[in-house]
């Protein structure tokens, strides 16, 4: 267990860590439930006046957490020194569509800077359109008035009552703000104002009193189709890619009454595994690189490589062939029992495709590669260890470490590319 270590404000943790954090019964209640997903919750120790003392270990997330007291926690990569803001992009290539001018302009490559580039460049478009371009859309209303204003709907004014009275019942197209437009921006406004430092919390308030009239609206990124652009709204484009950004990718969290917790987080694994593909994606372009879980969504004759335990994170094969399957740890230390095992079950069940006939995997080409990052303690930048196979009919099974500060190196890539084609042996042809 690792203690809190506090810089700026912000209470400093590393990711797959365990910490310890004091919070009142009600505040904890709703904290575990609104991250029991990222979070694992490991020691819970008894409450004393109102308060639980607990111990918690942030999955594999990296980012910003707010905690329902108000605090602000950063969790940082396990592996320092990583280039997560090269390899977010590389992993993703769409994500840069969004904010190009930004990744051009970026000068610092600390991680968070990154996160606060991004999140600045939504309040300064927000700002833009709020104070100096906001849409307003012509609604219809039904009023009563005495004096006519707008279409007066006959049937509705003669049965009612008002109409003794000399009032009559319109329909009054008027000016409003309140329409999906400004309700995306302000929703995604509310939630980064938790996750904020004092002066963005000043210009995000600033902000949402402009917006008093328009109404508050959660969206989910199946809402999405609704909007659409012409003229009037064109320039809210950047905006709102920027808010189906971060609602898709980052925000998780919410409010509940007078609790709220919310983060900006990315999935740390998730982003390596992608990075992974996307390598071998570039560099074996006379191969077919598929994601192993692709393989679940089709029909294949073989009941055995539909289970998700035995699909591997990638399939390189060429001309119905499979000439090597890569599964991506995101892990510090080498658990040669479990993962060799796991590499084991992955060999196994293609081995039983090629005896269908679905897939060929020959004797010859039966590579099984497990990728971890280069931990601090790893001094080599590349190192190869063979696992034998209890068959050699199975094939074989290697390990290799990847340097995650070194990605930006296009030689060292094509370095480590190369040695596992001559380490495997693989031939394309």
């Amino acid at each position: 267990m690792i203690e809190n270590h506090i810089v700026n404000d912000y209470i400093e943790w590393k990711e797959l860590e365990e910490f310890h954090l004091k919070l009142n019964i009600d505040e904890y209640l709703w904290f575990s439930r609104s991250f029991s997903k990222y979070i694992k919750f490991t020691r819970i120790n008894k409450s004393i006046e109102n308060k639980i003392s607990f111990y918690c270990i942030v999955k594999h997330y990296i980012g910003i957490i707010s905690l329902p007291d108000g605090r602000i926690i950063r969790i940082k990569p396990k592996f320092l020194g990583t280039k997560f803001i090269e390899m977010l992009l590389k992993s993703d290539p769409n994500l840069a569509k969004f904010f190009p001018e930004t990744i051009n302009n970026f000068k610092k490559p600390d991680f968070f800077d990154f996160i606060n580039d991004l999140i600045q460049k939504f309040l300064n478009l927000s700002e833009k359109i709020i104070f100096y371009n906001f849409r307003k859309s012509y609604q219809t209303i039904i009023t009563q008035n005495q004096q006519i204003r707008g279409k007066i709907l006959v049937s509705n004014s003669i049965n009612s009552s008002h109409f003794f009275n000399g009032q009559l019942i319109m329909t009054i197209d008027e000016p409003s703000l309140n329409n999906i437009d400004n309700q995306l921006i302000k929703y995604v406004l509310r939630k980064l104002y938790p996750l904020m430092t004092k002066r963005n919390k000043k210009k995000i308030n600033k902000l949402l009193r402009k917006m008093l009239d328009v109404n508050n609206f959660a969206f989910h990124l199946k809402d999405r189709i609704k909007f659409r652009y012409n003229k009037q709204n064109i320039h809210y484009i950047s905006c709102h890619n920027l808010c189906w950004l971060f609602i898709e990718k980052f925000l998780i969290g919410g409010f509940n009454g007078s609790f709220t917790s919310q983060s900006f987080l990315f999935n740390s694994w998730n982003i390596y595994e992608k990075f992974l593909i996307k390598l071998f994606e570039k560099n074996f372009l006379d191969c077919e690189v598929k994601k192993g879980k692709i393989l679940m969504k089709k029909k294949i004759k073989s009941t055995i490589i539909r289970d998700s335990k035995k699909i591997p994170d990638i399939i390189l094969e060429k001309n119905n062939e499979i000439l090597l399957i890569a599964d991506a740890k995101y892990k510090e230390k080498y658990d040669f029992r479990n993962d060799a095992g796991q590499m084991l079950r992955y060999l196994r069940a293609f081995i039983k495709i090629d005896e269908l006939g679905s897939k060929k995997f020959s004797k010859k080409k039966r590579n099984a590669l497990l990728i971890y990052p280069k931990n601090s303690n790893d001094n080599s930048d590349l190192k190869f260890i063979l696992y034998d196979t209890p068959d050699e009919n199975l094939g074989s099974i290697y390990y290799i470490r990847i340097d995650l500060t070194k990605i930006d190196d296009e030689n060292y890539i094509q370095n480590w590319l190369g040695s596992i084609k001559s380490n495997l042996n693989l031939k394309f042809y």
